[in-house]
């Protein structure tokens, strides 16, 4: 077993791995990158160092390979209950933002419904 500070020394890495670890499909460089919001050559650098120590599996894919959560490492199990206790607590955390951004919208929503229904009124007094 290695050392988690080993293994997520790095916001490239740590993000390439936690990406992985939620997909299904082997995924190339540059989606990869762009969904773990950092730049190619840092997802190029984590992916040879993780493809080296067997944590991902890099398989052909047409002229470009492909990349994948390696489930039978070692240590895939232990990251995996890491990425999804995070995951939990980041939806925690988004959940009562998004209820606090919420209240705000549904205020704004009841302001333009009042306006078109007055808007409404005044063009029936025209008539």
């Amino acid at each position: 077993m290695t050392l988690l500070s080993s293994i997520l020394s790095s916001k490239a890495r740590i993000e390439v791995l936690r990406t992985l670890c939620f997909l299904d499909k082997p995924i190339g460089l540059r989606k990869l990158a762009r969904i773990c919001e950092v730049h190619p050559r840092s997802a190029e650098l984590a992916l040879q160092g993780l493809v080296a120590e067997k944590r991902v599996i890099k398989s052909p894919k047409g002229s470009a390979p492909a990349y994948r959560w390696n489930a039978a490492h070692a240590d895939a199990l232990r990251l995996q209950k890491l990425f999804h206790a995070d995951m939990s607590e980041v939806l925690k955390m988004k959940t009562k933002d998004y209820q606090s951004k919420a209240l705000g919208l549904c205020k704004f929503i009841d302001d333009g419904l009042k306006l078109v229904a007055k808007g409404r009124a005044s063009l029936n007094d025209l008539n």
